[in-house]
């Protein structure tokens, strides 16, 4: 890893914050964050130094991102106080639960607000689905492309019997809109009950308007997170969510 002033300036030495079978390591040094690994892609600082720009979404500063020899990528970013709210949900009380809830829903109606005009990451790079694995493609000019681009997928016995169908039903003419595609508790980050930062941007992009709500059922766990999914979400898609979660079942990824 090179050299950083930043990094050296801030550094009593690194404290392991996260380490993870997804070929990430995560390493707290000071006031600085360090994320590397083969899973780590520089679109995700491009990502967060777009949001910091133009949106009021709290993200943490990108300092430097580089690529390094063994061809995996590095990002030097702000580590924000707080802890995850994984963390804290199972002990917040009703009330508090609501309050959390309405701030992300004024922070997904901000990152709304911005359109785009294709669909993929930013700065016109490729779309990902994530599911049990990543497919990755585009980007897109058309939603009807990345329609297709989501069947591609399926398995054989499902492409003969259900292409078809998933194709009159899986609708083109939605906006196109800033979105996280990841909005999960171990993302956001809570201090003084306040939410201080939303992290793990490598999903974002421009994408139909539908996918944050799609993708957040499939971050669910056993708590009762899902329960507040009407006061986190401006808007409810259920007929999109159903063709997702029958998608899903029968794609190889």
């Amino acid at each position: 890893m090179k050299n950083l002033t930043i990094v050296d300036i801030q550094c009593d030495g690194p404290d392991i914050v996260f380490l993870s079978a997804s070929r990430r390591t995560v390493l707290r040094r000071g006031n600085v964050v360090i994320k590397s690994g083969s899973s780590i892609r520089r679109e995700e600082a491009d990502t967060l130094r777009f949001v910091r720009q133009n949106t009021s979404v709290p993200v943490p500063e990108v300092y430097d991102d580089y690529p390094q020899s063994d061809g995996t990528h590095v990002i030097v970013m702000e580590y924000v106080e707080g802890e995850p709210l994984s963390e804290l949900w199972p002990t917040l009380s009703n009330e508090e639960k609501l309050e959390i809830s309405g701030q992300l829903r004024e922070i997904l109606g901000n990152l709304r607000e911005k359109r785009g005009n294709y669909i993929g990451g930013i700065g016109g790079t490729a779309a990902v689905d994530s599911r049990k694995t990543t497919l990755v493609g585009g980007p897109f000019a058309t939603e009807m492309q990345f329609n297709d681009f989501l069947q591609s997928d399926l398995i054989k016995a499902a492409q003969r019997r259900f292409s078809s169908t998933f194709s009159k039903v899986m609708t083109s003419t939605h906006k196109i809109l800033l979105t996280h595609g990841d909005i999960n508790p171990r993302n956001i980050i809570i201090h003084n009950r306040r939410i201080t930062a939303v992290l793990d941007w490598e999903n974002a992009g421009w994408y139909p308007e539908y996918w944050e709500y799609v993708k957040f059922f499939g971050a669910l766990d056993d708590s009762d997170w899902e329960t507040y999914t009407k006061h986190i979400f401006p808007q409810t898609y259920p007929q999109e969510l159903v063709n997702d979660l029958l998608l899903g079942q029968l794609l190889r990824h």
